[in-house]
């Protein structure tokens, strides 16, 4: 956004722009700033890498206004045709610094341009550990490996399910998504569920199947794995050693930069997860 800015900086260096605030990250939150502040006649800049992790969402239900889904690419366009139309638009611009200024200010650098600002909010988003395995990325731009049960779960009611992952956030997915659907593998990733007993009590008595085998591929096209490999109507990737842990099973897990959970659009073909030396209970 440029609507208002005045320029500071020292003579034999690029000047650099100065905001009321300066929004690091241009997916829906760091939109959604931009657009009050434009129309709280405040002077802001998005500045965004177009990494945003909703353009990986193919269709998503869970926003309102939208019954039928938006998919992430068009939510963003939206959002970005709603700033222009206040007079503004985001740079496209990846910051490699941040200084705080001896009056509180803060400067932000990308390459050899600058912004000053009074304000500086970070709307960076988190990234998601997806599964080590090849075509993981592929998959989620396809619905099918999917990582928000709470965004996602209510598309996918009565279907068969698979949540990959070894430990307590994995197990605490398993049983928040029984109240969508009675047909649920835990799939351990080559080991057996890195939980406590009484927690794999809970996951037993809830009828979840527990699958320790590992994973080596994950397939959209249900039809061509059919044959040889049971099929599930999405997967649901959650942390692998080593990452946060979430609150414990029955409950929906905190938001972490690497925490991951589940759910697939009923609009989008099955999936097929394939393991070393057995097959996750069929839909046919």
């Amino acid at each position: 956004m440029s609507g208002g800015a005045s320029e500071v900086g020292a003579p034999g260096r690029q000047a650099a722009s100065r905001y009321d605030c300066c929004i690091l990250g241009g997916g829906p939150a760091g939109l959604t700033a931009a657009i009050f502040l434009a129309r709280l006649r405040r002077r802001a800049v998005v500045l965004d890498d177009r990494r945003s992790r909703a353009a990986l969402i193919p269709r998503s239900h869970n926003h309102p206004a939208f019954p039928d889904g938006i998919g992430g690419p068009a939510l963003l366009e939206r959002m970005r045709d709603q700033l222009a139309d206040l007079g503004e638009s985001p740079v496209d611009a990846k910051v490699t610094a941040i200084a705080q200024e001896g009056d509180g200010s803060f400067t932000i650098a990308a390459g050899e341009r600058r912004w000053n600002t009074r304000f500086l909010l970070m709307a960076t988003g988190v990234e998601d550990v997806l599964p080590e395995m090849p075509g993981s990325l592929d998959r989620v731009r396809e619905g099918v490996l999917r990582c928000c049960p709470i965004c996602d779960a209510f598309e996918v009611i009565g279907r068969e399910l698979a949540v990959v992952g070894p430990g307590a956030c994995a197990a605490g997915e398993a049983l928040f998504l029984r109240a969508y659907s009675q047909r649920i593998t835990l799939v351990t990733l080559g080991g057996p569920p890195e939980i406590t007993e009484e927690q794999l009590t809970r996951v037993r008595a809830a009828g979840i199947t527990v699958l320790e085998d590992e994973v080596l591929e994950l397939s959209g096209d249900a039809a061509a794995c059919r044959s040889t490999w049971r099929t599930v109507s999405s997967v649901s990737m959650l942390p692998m050693p080593g990452s946060e842990s979430g609150p414990g099973p029955g409950l929906p897990p905190r938001s972490a930069s690497r925490s991951m959970a589940m759910a697939g659009s009923s609009r989008t073909p099955a999936s097929a997860v394939r393991c070393r030396e057995a097959m996750l209970p069929g839909t046919q």
